[in-house]
């Protein structure tokens, strides 16, 4: 069966037009999705922190020898 039978088949079930099904399936990964992009946008502020410390470090040592 063709993605578009599916989505008809489950757009006949949930009452909805082919387009109304697509858009709610759009609608709620969005929904699902919306917070990854914080989480990882913070994951990396917070690596890119840990690696400043770790440079510092390296050229304070640096220096000393």
């Amino acid at each position: 069966m063709e993605l578009k039978e599916e989505i008809a088949k489950i757009a006949d079930k949930n009452g909805r037009s082919l387009n109304a099904e697509m858009v709610a399936a759009i609608e709620a990964w969005v929904t699902k999705n919306e917070h990854s992009n914080v989480i990882n946008i913070s994951t990396l502020a917070e690596k890119i922190t840990s690696l400043e410390s770790e440079i510092i470090n390296i050229k304070k040592l640096m220096q000393s020898d």
